[in-house]
């Protein structure tokens, strides 16, 4: 203890600086060195925290190589798989296109066969070819 008529040692704590224009948790990170007096910063209790901090942040980069390979991978299957529903969505629009195209001739039959008999039955044969080839398409790439 002090006497009491004896002066305390003026206080020389973290002064208050003008704040960094930073994002999220970097802006604790950003004032650490203009905050803490060298006196602070000799302290054991402040260096053991920095330590673990730093020894923190190695940690995280050992990680970051994996988590790019993991980027690129996944990026990579996302390609191959981009490619094979535009494969799919190109045989699902022909199988879709056939069966259409295989009704509407096998539905114009009825309409002509009073005029036209033999070519109404190419109609509904090439009409029924279709409808079987679309779905036989469809069913073949599922």
């Amino acid at each position: 203890m002090t006497a009491p008529n004896e002066e305390l040692p003026e206080d020389t704590g973290a002064q208050p600086t003008d704040p960094v224009q930073v994002k999220g948790d970097e802006r604790a990170w950003s004032r650490i060195g203009r905050t803490l007096t060298a006196r602070e910063l000799a302290s054991s209790g402040a260096q053991k925290l920095l330590l673990e901090d730093v020894e923190r942040l190695y940690r995280e980069n050992a990680r970051i190589p994996k988590l790019v390979e993991d980027l690129h991978e996944e990026k990579l299957e996302t390609c191959k798989l981009n490619a094979k529903l535009d494969t799919k969505k190109s045989i699902e629009i022909a199988s879709t296109a056939m069966s259409n195209v295989g009704a509407v001739l096998v539905g114009f039959g009825p309409f002509a066969w009073d005029k036209l008999k033999l070519v109404t039955f190419v109609f509904v044969a090439v009409g029924i070819a279709l409808m079987i080839a679309g779905f036989t398409v469809q069913r073949i790439s599922r």
